[in-house]
């Protein structure tokens, strides 16, 4: 069964909307809740699951999915397609279970990079996470260092080397819509100080997820230069 979703109260007057009401982002967090789909993972990583959805949820609210967003009307010209791949892999690990045999029934199917699949699905959805640990990383290395620049930089280090020229010259062009790093601390409600504690956990609780679906592909002699 999904797991349910967290109750979130309204927020109080100029409360950091970094703390929002659930948006589409939930979906991350109902795959990430079922743990079972980490059984080979140490106890370590499955506490680090826990604190990820606990303590990144916030962030994610609104920061990561305003990105995401942005990535997405520019460049599949549809804010759905993360999500359709978030719910795909949610309605599979009811069939499923496990990550390991999502994998490896596309492997034995031969359709892990076929559009569509569970195990594409997931590699696009990891490099999601990746993306927005990269910009936040990025965000957060020098107080004059601009979103666009973050941003610019964090897509081209996870995502571009898979696009096409198209892709790659559409999603420069959208750069040029996001706001600049006071407009979106403003817009916001943070202080590059609470800013940066919150991106922070982000990083320190995404990374070992990340690296553990990686290490399931490498596992299984799939590269990931797709």
């Amino acid at each position: 069964m999904p797991a349910r979703r967290r109750c979130i109260s309204p927020l109080p007057p100029r409360k950091s909307s970094l703390e929002g009401a659930p948006t589409k982002s939930d979906e991350v967090f109902s795959l990430l809740r079922h743990q079972s789909l980490f059984p080979e993972s140490p106890s370590m990583l499955n506490s680090e699951i826990s604190r990820y959805i606990e303590n990144v949820h916030p962030v994610m609210d609104d920061a990561a999915s305003r990105f995401g967003e942005v990535f997405c009307s520019r460049v599949a010209a549809t804010p759905a397609g993360p999500r359709r791949k978030v719910h795909n892999l949610v309605e599979a690990s009811k069939t499923y279970g496990t990550l390991q045999i999502i994998l490896d029934s596309d492997v034995a199917n031969q359709t892990v990079k076929i559009q569509g699949s569970n195990s594409r699905n997931l590699r696009r959805v990891k490099q999601g996470l990746d993306l927005i640990r990269v910009l936040f990383d990025q965000f957060l290395s020098n107080d004059d260092y601009s979103l666009k620049d973050a941003a610019s930089t964090a897509y081209a280090q996870v995502c571009a080397p898979y696009h096409s020229w198209t892709v790659r010259t559409a999603v420069a062009a959208g750069m040029y819509t996001l706001p600049t790093r006071q407009q979106l601390l403003l817009k916001l409600n943070e202080t590059n100080h609470s800013a940066e504690k919150k991106m922070k956990r982000y990083i320190r609780a995404s990374l070992p997820v990340i690296e553990y679906i990686d290490k399931l592909y490498l596992s299984r002699n799939i590269k990931l230069d797709w």
